[in-house]
Parts: structure tokens; C-alpha cells; sequence
């Protein structure tokens, strides 16, 4: 299994609530008005309602990337009378024990490790996370560059 999943992902489809199977029903929609998807092979892989507009729900596509450009690039598509935004989506695998990629917590064998200072506890456990002042260290550029003693100053939740 990889541990990424690049796709696109396509938000507030309308789809009324009374449709119970989603498929055919979405690909009739999106290749109504939307030519670039009429004679391309592409797959639904994510499907899910909005909590408080039942009929809207965000759809997930997997599409071969010359398509997927072009999706991105134009930056919607029509459904009905409708437009939807489109916008990419990489789902990265990470262990909320030790912080690593590829990982899941429940699989994890390592010590944890916390994702405020970079040492070895728990981050629920972290004293220094709430202090005013404190400046989060990021685990992996830590552990990626050997530097012990030095504070990276950016969280690992931040864009690298």
C-alpha cells in the first residue's frame, strides 16, 4: 500500500438527499457540462455529505494527470447549475506517536515522541506546549538535519 494518495477532490457537489446510490448518479453530473471528464476513465473514491447541508457533499476523483492539471488549473466544474470547486488533496500517512510518515499510531513500535518540543514523552504529556513564549520545535527537521541542541522554529503541522 502506498503511503500517499494524491486526487482531487471537488466541494459542495449538489446532490439531492433522497439519491441513496451515489455513483452512477455523480458521474452522470460531472460529465454532463464538464467535456474534459466525458471520454476519460477516472474513479470516485471519496463520497461524503455535508453535516449541515445534506444536499451538498464533497466527492473525491482519482484521474490520470494530464486531466487532473487542467481540472486544477480551471479550478472548477459545472454540475447542473451549479459550480464546484476543485482542489487537490494529498492524504500523507503519520504516526501521532513519534511523529514519523508512513505510520500509523496503532502500528507504531518507536518511543513517543512530542510534536511541541521534539522530546521523548508524550505529547498530550508536554509541559512547554502552552507556555507563552514557546517556540515548537518540529520533530522530523530535527531528526533530519542531527541537530540535538537546536529549537526549529516551526511546528510539524506547518507547510515544509
Amino acid at each position: 500500500k502506498q503511503w500517499y494518495q494524491r486526487r482531487v477532490r471537488v466541494l459542495n457537489f449538489p446532490l439531492p438527499e433522497d439519491v441513496t446510490d451515489e455513483v452512477p448518479v455523480v458521474y452522470k453530473l460531472l460529465t454532463e457540462r464538464n467535456e474534459e471528464l466525458q471520454n476519460i476513465d477516472f474513479d470516485i473514491v471519496a463520497f461524503k455529505r455535508n453535516h449541515f447541508t445534506k444536499a451538498l457533499c464533497t466527492i473525491g476523483l482519482r484521474l490520470p494527470a494530464k486531466e487532473k492539471r487542467v481540472l486544477l488549473n480551471r479550478g472548477v466544474v459545472y454540475v447542473s447549475n451549479t459550480v464546484c470547486r476543485v482542489v487537490d488533496r494529498v492524504h500523507v500517512i503519520q504516526c501521532y506517536n513519534w511523529q514519523g510518515f508512513h505510520y500509523t499510531q496503532n502500528a507504531s513500535t518507536k518511543k513517543a515522541v512530542c510534536k511541541h518540543c521534539a522530546l521523548e514523552h508524550s505529547s498530550k504529556d508536554c509541559k512547554e506546549g502552552g507556555k507563552e513564549g514557546f517556540f515548537q520545535t518540529c520533530v522530523n527537521c530535527r531528526r533530519m538535519s542531527g541537530l540535538k541542541d537546536e529549537v526549529l522554529k516551526h511546528s510539524i503541522n506547518d507547510y515544509h
